[in-house]
């Protein structure tokens, strides 16, 4: 023991050290290998999980957009909105103005000279019948000057586009100042007739009140039932020669302008498109081969593309009768064939208030453990 003791207190016989390197070398022999082996392991997992299990399918995020055309044909007296305006449901975006305004003015003129033939065109009858007689002519002169009232209407409504477009050119220099003057008092002097002519109405229209109080109205007049006739036909053609307002049909911006102010629009020709820009669904293709068959319902994931990587759950609301031509926009880029895949609609929960911007595109997952 003695001799043990002095051995071990010996210098000479104490354990050598392992250095540093050796065991980092032991590690990397044997520990790092497996840790790799794990990590790739659980990375191959992961693909499984997303990749094979959970299969997933590009999707493109939409909105409402609408292309707004003219109900008739016509001329665009004022264009109110540019590309890439804001504009909201119930906004004017622009006015529009028949463009067959001088055949209706001839069509009026043609009503006032019917009216002015059944005047003259009257027999005289007994003194008994005086007072029916002057009520005719009374509702005759009303006719006229309703139909005087209407022509100075029209002519008020293209003298004000008149005077907006010299405005407009004089704004830019490039108009002068007494041109824009003598337009304005052209559109006034116009509009003094007009309240003039109101006034006259008026009063005849009064007359005729108090003339129709004391004889009565009497259908089978001949004269009254043609005076009907040609205020019918006048308030027709009133109708028809107003602008056309045209009106946003919902919360959006301006996508693009094919018309600009100024210019001849046809019947049913759109001359703009208004976009929301509050998205409404999804839109994806499932490719072949089909690992599994997508149902109304069928809950989902939404992935974002975006820095932040959202994961948003979503359900499948419709999904399409036959497998068509993928859109061109979800195609994988360099692909030389034309894709086919099942067409399949997706909504998301409270979807507005997501920061989803219509146009951009997400990866749908197929959650089948949810199944």
């Amino acid at each position: 023991m003695n001799r043990r003791s002095k051995v071990q207190n010996n210098p000479k016989y104490q354990p050598v050290r392992v250095p540093l390197s050796q065991y980092l070398k032991e590690f990397r022999l044997r520990v790092f290998p497996v840790l790799v082996f794990i990590v790739v392991l659980l990375f191959a997992l992961y693909l499984w999980d997303f990749r094979v299990y959970n299969p997933s399918f590009t999707g493109r995020v939409y909105a409402d957009a609408t292309f707004i055309s003219s109900p008739t044909t016509g001329l665009i007296q004022n264009m109110y909105v540019r590309e890439f305006d804001r504009v909201q449901k119930g906004d004017t975006l622009a006015v529009i103005m028949v463009s067959d305004s001088l055949q209706y003015a001839s069509q009026i003129e043609l009503i006032r000279a019917q009216i002015e033939y059944v005047k003259t065109s009257m027999d005289p009858i007994s003194s008994w019948q005086r007072n029916r007689i002057n009520l005719a002519e009374l509702k005759a002169d009303l006719a006229s000057e309703q139909l005087k009232l209407s022509s100075l209407y029209l002519r008020r409504e293209i003298e004000e586009s008149r005077v907006n477009r010299m405005q407009d050119l004089y704004d830019r220099s490039l108009e002068s100042r007494e041109l824009l003057d003598d337009a304005r008092l052209v559109l006034n002097l116009i509009n003094s007739e007009i309240t003039h002519t109101e006034e006259l109405t008026k009063s005849l229209d009064q007359q005729i009140i108090a003339l129709d109080r004391e004889l009565g109205q009497d259908e089978t007049l001949v004269l009254t039932a043609a005076l009907r006739v040609h205020e019918a036909e006048l308030k027709a053609i009133e109708e028809e020669i107003k602008p056309v307002v045209i009106v946003a049909p919902f919360d959006g911006s301006i996508g693009k302008m094919f018309y600009q102010n100024g210019s001849i629009v046809p019947d049913g020709e759109p001359f703009m498109i208004i976009e929301s820009e509050t998205p409404t669904h999804i839109i994806g293709y499932m490719r072949q081969p089909l690992t599994v068959r997508p149902e109304v319902g069928m809950e989902v994931q939404v992935r974002t593309r975006t820095a932040e990587k959202r994961i948003i759950p979503a359900y499948v609301t419709s999904v399409g009768a036959q497998i068509t031509i993928i859109d061109e926009t979800v195609q994988r880029p360099g692909s030389s064939l034309l894709e086919t895949g099942l067409p399949v609609k997706v909504e998301i929960f409270d979807m507005e208030s997501l920061p989803l911007l219509p146009g951009e595109f997400v990866d749908i997952i197929v959650n089948q453990r949810g199944q």
